[in-house]
């Protein structure tokens, strides 16, 4: 048994190392494939403080609770206010923290990816950051996209969008500084994996302390609830290579839940959930079927609990020790997916945690345990757009088997006009079928208009 210990809060700035600002309150709000959000109220006994000194530079919250755990979150204060000054000449602020990666859902771009993977494609905008991610445990390999396009969009909707089409989480493992490093705001390290129960493990499991209301010492939980949600059990997909025969249809289709849940179907038309390098797939059209259904199905089953543990950040698999649901306490334990920490220095705090019965999930014929919900929505081009035809230098014309053609879109500030501007795209012609017709193969220079499905 841990001995109990006063818990503490602190508050580190970057910029300002003279703040003297101490936590009244805060709030923590951490999940699977998100954001985490916390909000500090703390006071200061100066009144002055410049809050352009506070936004925009390193922040970190530093947690040690009674039962002897301790977490850091360190990110940037994204939104400072003077909240007002007391009698006592006492000022508060109010103070929000979000992990460096919101930086990137502050900018907004175009521009086309082209030959990589969901990986390489996130890998290569954040490292534009300083974001070096690491890439955890694979169930599969991911296929490389002809092209991939980010449109009016921020950095991070799209590195976002493009995890969740592969069924790719991601979280945070945050570093303390070192002892000796005064002021020094902890370092974070995001991981990206789609197997989140292999990553990280707490190696005892916690006591079920029932519904109790005491407060014990020991690292326990309480209040433990079962939740079933109905969600679709079905995901049909349909698509269509131009590039194979005429009348081959792709298909894939993924099932899993209850008998009743077979009638909620999820039905999409994506063509290019069928297509590699290397043509048609239908492996691939059925790996997307199945990581749209397990999206849907992740949060069929949800495990509610209290508790007072605070170090386990989520993506932590870990163990209670009785359940009168066998499930519950397996030996595969639980996933935790989201957590809430709120509380007074002064105070009590509440811990409420969220997880997976994993046993469950393996039960249910899933291919992931968790895989995030794709929520992340996909912009439409509308209209017609403009280009300009392109291709090697000294080349009138650049097409390939299927008389497609590269072209410069005047948006693409990063395409150098030559044949890796686009990918191949496809020539409407006026009069086409089978042993018949007329073609005509734009010129490099020429200006076309660029339609999309």
């Amino acid at each position: 048994m841990l001995a109990a210990m006063e818990p503490s809060a602190l508050l580190d700035l970057a910029a300002i190392t003279d703040a003297q600002l101490g936590v009244r309150h805060f709030r923590v709000e951490e999940r699977i494939s998100q954001l985490f959000a916390i909000e500090v109220l703390a006071v200061s006994p100066r009144a002055d403080l410049d809050l352009e000194m506070m936004v925009g530079y390193g922040a970190a919250l530093r947690l040690a609770a009674a039962g002897g755990g301790y977490r850091v979150w360190g990110g940037l204060c994204t939104d400072a206010e003077h909240v007002g000054t007391g009698v006592d000449g006492v000022a508060s602020y109010r103070l929000q923290i979000r992990p460096m990666l919101w930086r990137t859902s502050q900018r907004m771009s175009r521009r086309v990816f082209q030959n990589q993977n969901a990986i390489e494609v996130a890998t290569s905008v954040l490292r534009e950051w300083g974001i070096e991610p690491v890439v955890g445990m694979q169930r599969r390999a991911l296929n490389r996209h002809e092209y991939r396009v980010q449109l009016d969009e921020s950095d991070y909707a799209f590195v976002a969008r493009q995890l969740e089409e592969q069924g790719i989480s991601y979280v945070f493992e945050h570093i303390p500084p070192p002892p000796e490093a005064a002021h020094h705001i902890a370092s974070m390290t995001l991981i990206l994996s789609d197997q989140l129960e292999c990553w990280r493990e707490r190696p005892e499991a916690l006591v079920n302390a029932g519904t109790t209301q005491g407060r014990p010492a020991f690292p326990f939980v309480s209040n433990v609830r079962l939740g079933r949600a109905v969600r679709p059990g079905r995901v049909s997909l349909r698509g269509y290579d131009y590039r194979s025969h005429a009348q081959l249809t792709l298909a894939a289709e993924a099932r899993g839940g209850n008998e009743a849940e077979l009638g909620y179907e999820r039905y999409r038309y994506l063509p290019k959930a069928f297509v590699t390098d290397a043509g048609a797939d239908q492996r691939a059209g059925m790996a997307a079927a199945q990581v749209l259904l397990d999206a849907e199905r992740s949060a069929a089953r949800l495990v509610s609990m209290s508790s007072n543990v605070i170090d386990m950040p989520p993506g932590t698999r870990f163990r209670i020790d009785t359940h009168e649901r066998e499930s519950l306490c397996d030996d595969a334990g639980l996933l935790l997916v989201g957590a809430t920490i709120e509380g007074d220095v002064n105070g009590e705090w509440a811990v409420a945690l969220e997880a997976i019965p994993i046993a469950d999930a393996l039960a249910a014929e899933t291919a992931a345990v968790f895989c995030p919900a794709q929520v992340t929505p996909k912009p439409r081009v509308m209209g017609l757009q403009s280009a300009v035809v392109v291709g090697p230098v000294g080349e009138e014309i650049h097409t390939d088997e299927f008389g497609r053609v590269k072209v410069q879109f005047h948006w693409d500030r990063l395409g150098r006009s030559d044949g890796a501007s686009s990918c191949w795209i496809r020539v409407s012609q006026s009069w086409a079928g089978g042993g018949y017709g007329a073609s005509q193969l734009p010129r490099v220079g020429h200006e076309v208009i660029v339609g999309f499905f």
